[in-house]
């Protein structure tokens, strides 16, 4: 049953911010509206709760305008009118809910008001976000400074990095003054770095080491001692990094 289009709303995105531990939320219509349009189009299963202990099994997301979602009903709806926990998760295999009130049934839909929260389960010490290719690394080890490192991943406490022959670094080696520059994935006009995005970290360790003999090289995983601004910061990266990842 098609819905009817309401109207686009021109408010600022409001992005993701922490919530209860190990949960971020989010009240942005548009990033909302992606991770429901990403719902249907791949047809993820998605599961409803109730505080009741009514629990669904595997149903679906058809529809959804700005006003309302409209929901496969599942075979055994118990045909009340408590609100509904929908719990799903996406592409990255992180736990989303968002509680919505029913607002209307029929034999094989059920209506419900569109979300004005959605919660996601982050996985903030281990969760990664690739990078754009140009980006790069520089630190210090002991008293020298080493270039030319690209840039993998990154999370809130770590990062991967990669040079072309030896890695100079080893298995725990204590590292400082780590400077991440990453562009942006469109250069801007002008001046290709002004919109580069940079972080700076005071210390750092190499916690492994390996080698990709296919491409000739050499990979290490730092992990990064962070806390106060510069957690805040790569928190802010990260998640902006993902958003923009979920946007394709």
């Amino acid at each position: 049953m098609a819905l009817i289009k309401g109207r686009e709303t021109n408010g600022a995105l409001n992005g993701w911010v922490p919530d209860e531990i190990g949960y971020q939320r989010t009240a942005s219509m548009a990033i909302i509206s992606n991770i429901l349009k990403n719902l249907i189009d791949k047809r993820r299963f998605l599961n409803l709760r109730q505080k009741d202990g009514y629990q669904s099994g595997n149903t679906i997301i058809f529809n959804f305008d700005c006003r309302q979602l409209a929901i496969d009903k599942p075979v055994d709806w118990p045909g009340n009118d408590l609100p509904i926990t929908i719990v799903f998760r996406d592409d990255q295999m992180l736990l989303n809910h968002c509680t919505v009130q029913i607002r209307a049934t029929t034999s094989d839909t059920l209506f419900t008001e569109f979300p004005t929260e959605l919660y996601q389960l982050q996985r903030r010490s281990h969760y990664r976000v690739d990078v754009p290719r140009a980006s790069r690394v520089t630190l210090t080890r002991k008293s020298e400074t080493i270039p030319g490192f690209f840039l993998s991943d990154i999370s809130a406490n770590g990062i991967l990095i990669s040079r072309k022959g030896e890695i100079i670094l080893k298995k725990d080696d204590p590292v400082k003054n780590i400077t991440l520059i990453i562009p942006p994935d469109e250069p801007p006009v002008g001046d290709p770095d002004d919109d580069d995005t940079i972080i700076f970290i005071k210390k750092g360790q190499a916690t492994r080491i390996f080698i990709n003999k296919r491409l000739r090289l050499c990979h290490a995983g730092i992990r990064l001692f962070v806390e106060g601004k510069e957690e805040e910061t790569l928190l802010r990266y990260v998640r902006r990094r993902e958003l923009e990842l979920l946007r394709r």
